[in-house]
């Protein structure tokens, strides 16, 4: 194993133990009722907005036959300030730049489609959500609360994204117990009207415990 390689296995290992420091057998009543069940099944503008996400993941044809996609998009996932000449080329382009993100080199197509304005935050975060709608498996969304959380804030978001959702997936496949806990209290809470339990996959499932306990710690500060 190459230096750099094991430099990233230990990342994804340090992101596995930060998962299980919250998340265990002692913990795991008190991490679905704070940061599954009232942040996400009991609060009705998260409902509204997962049943968007989940309204894409079962219809791939959805982004491309609605007009003004990037649009709505980023107005569901509540995120303000990006430039609208930015989201016009976005949409102009979207044939090309949907395919990129589900068969091409992530790599250039961060560097085409989103290092246009240096690069700035809001299309960094703006990339993996997208980049996460259109390949739930193998990448998760990376806000930036998250992205310090894991302590990878010196880290480019693609490569932070990577390391955050191989170590979403490892701990996972080694969690079924706490998985299947979970999802049986998803499925008892709202029987499938809005989460398919075969759509929800690892990342998902752990961006939606970590970014309602990032979101509960910064504004506990």
């Amino acid at each position: 194993m190459t230096p750099k390689m094991n430099k990233t296995k230990n990342l994804e290992q340090h992101v596995v133990d930060k998962i299980t420091e919250v998340i265990n057998v002692d913990t795991i009543d008190n991490v679905i009722q704070n940061y599954i069940v009232e942040p996400h099944l009991e609060n009705r503008k998260m409902l509204d907005f997962h049943e968007y996400y989940f309204k894409i993941l079962e219809n791939d044809k959805y982004c491309l036959k609605k007009s003004g996609f990037f649009k709505e998009f980023v107005t569901k996932y509540g995120l303000k300030g990006l430039d609208k000449q930015y989201l016009k080329e976005l949409e102009s382009d979207k044939h090309v730049t949907l395919q990129y993100f589900m068969i091409s080199n992530l790599d250039i197509l961060f560097r085409i489609y989103f290092v246009k304005f240096n690069g700035s935050i809001l299309e960094n975060i703006l990339f993996t959500k997208i980049l996460h709608t259109f390949r739930p498996d193998e990448y998760t969304i990376l806000d930036n609360n998250i992205r310090c959380y894991f302590n990878l804030e010196n880290y480019d978001i693609l490569t932070a994204s990577t390391i955050v959702t191989h170590g979403y997936n490892i701990w996972g496949t080694t969690n079924h117990n706490l998985i299947l806990k979970i999802f049986e209290t998803i499925q008892a809470h709202e029987n499938g009207k809005v989460f398919p339990i075969e759509k929800i996959t690892y990342p998902k499932l752990l961006d939606m415990i970590f970014y309602s306990l990032t979101k509960k710690e910064r504004s506990d500060k």
